[in-house]
């Protein structure tokens, strides 16, 4: 059995983070790649699309304004996807507006994180998402 714990402790959750920010891109890959998540970044909402739909990350975070599309348009390209549309999104955003928090809803974001959030913030949140996205009914799996 110890080399199925060793097996089942290597398997890392992958996700995808996209902004076109690669400072920011850079802090938040590096936060989440120390926390033992396996990241992918990318700067393009559609290199982020074509990513998401070849390696099917468990999450994803994705910037509200980016140059080529918003990330309301990514949410919903993605969640018109019938093999992607159950994949968790994270909203980033500088400022937690009252139109994004309706038009993200509206879209199928699962949660908004101000970028200005603390790492325990953004991580708590990121868990409480794929818990949700992996437990029947959305029932969370943490006691």
């Amino acid at each position: 059995n110890t080399d199925l714990d060793v097996w089942l402790n290597s398997i890392r959750t992958r996700i995808l983070v996209v902004d076109d920010d690669p400072i920011f891109l850079k802090v938040l890959s590096g936060m989440l790649t120390h926390e033992n998540y396996e990241v992918l970044s990318v700067t393009n909402a559609i290199e982020g699309l074509r990513i998401a739909a070849r390696l099917k990350p468990e999450a994803i975070l994705v910037d509200y304004e980016m140059p080529e599309m918003s990330g309301i348009d990514f949410t919903m390209r993605l969640k018109a996807s019938p093999h992607l549309r159950r994949i968790p999104i994270l909203m980033l955003t500088g400022h937690a507006a009252r139109e994004v928090v309706v038009q993200g809803v509206k879209a199928g974001v699962s949660g908004f994180l101000v970028k200005s959030n603390t790492k325990e913030v953004i991580l708590q949140r990121l868990r409480s998402c794929i818990d949700s996205a992996i437990s029947p009914a959305g029932i969370s799996t943490k006691k």
